[in-house]
């Protein structure tokens, strides 16, 4: 089994391309890891690019092999979830190869029927960061030129309290037009640059590569800031920008946490638009969403 070189591999100290992979520690769907002892380069005889319903893409051999759920398990999966329980233990996937789905991932009637459960939320290790999570990302969210922060339509009370217990104050005042807005002490910003940190533009790697509960503190903090909104035509939380490489990190971050987006662009108003499904700030269980075989499609090896 291979996958190409230049497929990004998750390790505890961040992405890595499966070129670059040699006695690193990777992650498993299951936020379990271990380390990679030999890797081999070999051109394949064939490959196949895979494409899920949510954009994401994989290149592989032909024996490239996928934990699959089949449209009846998908059922079977539907019917035993409860919200308010956790999932009754289910056997094992069964692993397929790509080259034994070729002929079956598209039923007749056009439905696809093959999918693959997302995984738990990566687990890298605790870090100690210049700012705490959440106070970083309510400061990210809110904060504009004048560095004050608009609150109107915020949970104030409940992110004064989390500011305070982290030990940062606020001097509260109504602007001209009548709106409440507060400034952060001590400085965000300087705190970034005593701990010798350059002023964020876009949410830090080490940000979205830090523990389970640091990372959901940090998404929480997006929440209560106004950054994530929820809509309910689609009925998923929205997050929306001109800045691909700024959503492409939410992207990063929601993904981490085992979590199903999908990320979409307006060409008339070059607005970059991530969706995602939560329920509160838990990390899902293994198997509660899935990508959906939309296409398999043969193309040359790499070189």
């Amino acid at each position: 089994m291979a996958i190409s070189v230049k497929t990004p591999i998750p390790t505890p100290k961040g992405w890595m391309l499966a070129g670059d992979v040699y006695k690193d520690t990777i992650l498993f769907a299951n936020g379990g890891h271990a380390k990679v002892n030999v890797s081999q380069l070999y051109t394949p005889r064939q490959c196949y690019e895979i494409t899920f319903d949510d954009g994401l893409r994989l290149v592989g051999d032909e024996k490239l092999t996928m934990p699959l759920q089949n449209r009846e398990q998908r059922n079977n999966v539907k019917k035993s979830i409860n919200r308010t329980t956790k999932f009754r233990k289910r056997k094992p996937l069964k692993h397929f190869q790509v080259q034994d789905i070729l002929e079956t991932y598209q039923r007749p009637d056009g439905r696809f029927e093959y999918s693959v459960p997302t995984g738990k939320a990566a687990q890298y290790p605790w870090r100690d960061l210049p700012v705490p999570p959440y106070v970083f990302a309510v400061w990210f969210a809110m904060t504009n030129i004048s560095q004050t922060f608009m609150v109107k339509d915020k949970p104030v009370d409940k992110i004064r309290k989390v500011f305070r217990n982290y030990g940062f104050t606020f001097a509260t005042k109504r602007n001209t037009s009548g709106r409440q807005s507060f400034n952060i002490r001590p400085s965000v910003r300087s705190s970034f640059l005593f701990a010798d940190y350059p002023i964020p533009t876009t949410i830090p790697f080490e940000y979205i590569e830090s523990a389970v509960e640091q990372r959901l503190e940090l998404l929480e903090g997006f929440f209560d800031a106004g950054k994530v909104l929820y809509d309910n035509k689609q009925k998923r939380n929205t997050i929306r920008t001109q800045d691909y490489h700024h959503i492409r990190r939410f992207q990063s971050l929601i993904e981490s946490l085992g979590l199903k987006s999908r990320l979409d662009f307006n060409k008339y108003n070059k607005m970059y638009t991530l969706f995602f499904s939560m329920d509160d700030y838990d990390h899902p269980v293994i198997g509660k969403e899935r990508r959906l075989i939309t296409s398999i499609k043969p193309i040359d090896p790499e070189p």
